[in-house]
Parts: C-alpha cells; structure tokens; sequence
C-alpha cells in the first residue's frame, strides 16, 4: 500500500513537472478540436519563435523536406547556422530543390536565407544523430507530429527535469542533482526506443491524428520514470 502511494505521489510530481502545473486538453481527434490550423476571422496570426539555428523538418516525402529555424530547437537533430547550410547538408541530393526554395517564400518563418554557402558543422550543443532517410520507419517516427510535439515538451523542461526529477540523497539526507543521471542521457535513450526498440517492442509515444496525443506519450514517460525512482 505504501509502495503505491509513493508511486502515485511520484507520477504526479512527474506529471507537473512535464506540464507544468497545467496539461493541455486531450481530444478524440485533430480535425473535431475547438481551434484549427485556420484562424478565425478578427483572430491575430501567431508567428512562431524563430532561432538563428536552421534544422531539418524531416519530411516523410523527401522532395518537400526543407529546413525550418522554430523554436524550441528538437534535441538530436544536427543544426546549421544558415538556411542554406542546412538545405546543402540534409537535402543536397534534392532533385526538387524545395528546401532552398522554401528559405525565400516560407511564410512560417518570414527569414531570409543568410548569404553563407558554406555547409556548416551540427552545434556542439546538442546531441547529434546520424542522418535518418525520412522515408524509413525511424524518419517517419521522428517525423511525426506526436513525435516532435513529445520532444518539444520535453525539451521546454529539461532543466527541471534535471533539478526536479533526478536527483539522488548525499549521506547529510539531501536531495541534489544527480551527476548520472541526466536529461540529454535519457531524451537519447527515448528516442532509440520509440525507432529501434528491444525485442521488437518499442516505446510508446502517443497516438496519431488526435489533437495533443503526445500527451500520452509523455503520460507514459511519466509512469516509467514514477516506477523507476522507487528503486
């Protein structure tokens, strides 16, 4: 009894940690949800947030992926300074030439492509991957909606997931940072299991076609990380 006690406590204290304090609504479908891609008339266009990193969208149809520079950046994926960088690195072998394409006429992002041809290296900063073909398995996973929703939430609390959630106690009975356990080790570890997986299973990310199915996949982190920290 106390053991799930414990356990429910901790799911919560993940839960408001991933959300938080206040998780988005659940909805049985994208195309039923109260708002759209569309806005409503007299409604003020949202401009994304950009950043002065391009990455690839990884386009499941190669010959309209472009390169985007949205924040928050997706960890993992390797990142340019330059539109043009990005384009000549992640789609040189585009025959359509719609990533260089998109740098002048993306409404999205409303920024020029910078004057630099010059293919540069991915940022230090961030864990990088090998190239993944958006038309495999993995690249249509990573590629999802689901999937980038889960990380782009992830990566808006990684700090406190590192200062909140992994933590070990010192021998004086405090709780600090763990110097182990880190936010970048374990984003990783999610990722190979919701491409590669164990044994022909892989982790579960969420569901498809449903306004804010991610959530279930970060309910499913959650539930993972509320057992794990019992042991």
């Amino acid at each position: 009894m106390d053991g799930g006690i414990d356990r429910a406590e901790n799911f919560k204290k993940v839960l408001d940690v991933m959300f938080e304090g206040s998780p988005p609504q659940v909805g049985s479908s994208a195309s039923n949800s109260g708002s759209s891609g569309s806005n409503q008339e007299g409604s003020t266009p949202q401009t994304p947030s950009t950043s002065d990193k391009w990455y690839p969208d990884y386009n499941g149809d190669y010959a309209k992926g472009k390169c985007i520079n949205e924040l928050p950046l997706p960890t993992g994926r390797p990142n340019y300074s330059s539109g043009e960088g990005c384009c000549q690195a992640s789609y040189g072998n585009q025959a359509s030439g719609f990533c260089l394409s998109s740098l002048n006429t993306d409404q999205t992002t409303g920024t020029s492509p910078t004057s630099s041809t010059n293919v540069d290296t991915p940022s230090a900063s961030l864990t990088t991957r090998p190239p993944v073909d958006p038309t495999s398995e993995a690249g249509i996973i990573i590629s999802s909606e689901t999937f980038i929703n889960m990380e782009s939430t992830m990566e808006r609390v990684k700090d406190d997931i590192d200062n909140k959630l992994f933590l070990y106690q010192t021998p004086a009975f405090q709780w600090i940072p763990s110097s182990v356990y880190k936010y970048d080790d374990f984003i990783e570890s999610i990722y190979i299991m919701a491409t590669e997986g164990v044994a022909n299973k892989k982790f579960y990310i969420g569901e498809d076609n449903v306004e804010n199915g991610h959530v279930y996949g970060l309910v499913n982190i959650a539930a993972f990380l509320a057992q794990e920290s019992l042991r």
